[in-house]
């Protein structure tokens, strides 16, 4: 008796090792679902700090601020509730406003930064106030910024302290 084509490769696969021992096969199966389930494109990535850059201060003065960008590429606004640097006594959400030819700060109790928007915090406007530092803050060192966020828990970045802005592109 003569066999067809398919019949030989269904009689191949069934004498196949991988069809008397299935099991085998089961989790390498499990491993290649979950991958792909892994590599979706459509996942959002979460907020993220950027161009974190500490303004350098002599070491008598008592405060300088830190500027940074906030990313939220996801679908819902990222609230802001509180931030902090390790080498500084305190830190504070902090903007600049112009009353009547007079630039004043104020604090911010909290920052809202739109879905699918980024928020730069940049000298005359949004910072974080650094107070009585615990470490020296010249240039060429770099300081820890955590930011307490509503739901992505807390963002950090490492700031290099300079002297000046970084040049803007």
């Amino acid at each position: 008796m003569r066999h067809t084509t398919k019949q030989r490769s269904l009689q191949t696969l069934l004498h196949s090792p991988l069809h008397t021992k299935p099991m085998k096969i089961v989790p390498l199966f499990a491993a290649f679902l979950l991958s792909l389930g892994a590599c979706t494109p459509d996942a959002p990535a979460g907020p993220s700090l950027t161009d974190a850059w500490v303004r350098a201060a002599p070491s008598e003065r008592a405060m300088t601020a830190a500027y940074l960008a906030v990313n939220n590429p996801t679908d819902k606004p990222l609230t802001i509730t509180g931030v902090r640097a390790p080498g500084s006594a305190d830190a504070m959400l902090h903007t600049t406003i112009e009353s009547d030819g007079v630039s004043r700060m104020r604090p911010l109790p909290a920052l809202v930064v739109p879905a699918g928007e980024t928020t730069r915090f940049e000298p005359g406007g949004i910072h974080i106030m650094l107070v009585r530092a615990t470490v020296e803050f010249e240039e060429g060192a770099a300081i820890q910024i955590e930011i307490d966020t509503d739901a992505h828990g807390t963002l950090q970045v490492l700031a290099p302290v300079r002297v000046q802005a970084p040049a803007v592109e």
